[in-house]
């Protein structure tokens, strides 16, 4: 089973919780990110359980062309190459669809995570199991 969906927007990045002595917590930012990424993945899910098993995972991060970045530039570079760093991206849609899309992230054997500039700004992801 393949599952895909589109998260609209600037990708987003996991930030470390913040603590305020006591309790440690997320930035409501976060919170928010967190939230929008889960109600569009379990839309993506229509009622199905999570995947169970071992998973493959790719994820394509497009943000917007720099504006000060040139047209010649820009035809040659397609990548992405600052912060946030991929694995960031990748640990918060982990975390967001634990429980919806897989039971557990631990799962994805094999995991494609491209940053690139694009027109659309926007976060593409395609999760499908892998057979035994």
């Amino acid at each position: 089973m393949t599952i895909t969906f589109t998260i609209p927007g600037k990708p987003c990045a996991w930030q470390r919780a913040r603590s305020n002595g006591k309790i440690r917590f997320d930035s409501p930012e976060q919170t928010r990110n967190k939230s929008n990424i889960a109600s569009i993945a379990f839309e993506a899910m229509r009622g199905r359980p999570p995947l169970e098993g071992a998973l493959s995972v790719e994820v394509i991060a497009t943000w917007p062309w720099p504006k000060s970045m040139s047209k010649k530039k820009r035809e040659v570079t397609p990548w992405v190459t600052g912060r946030p760093d991929a694995d960031n991206v990748m640990k918060l849609i982990g975390d967001a669809i634990n429980n919806i899309v897989w039971r557990d992230d631990s799962q994805i054997v094999y995991l494609f995570v491209t940053k690139k500039y694009g027109e659309v700004p926007s976060t593409f992801i395609c999760v499908w199991e892998l057979e035994e």
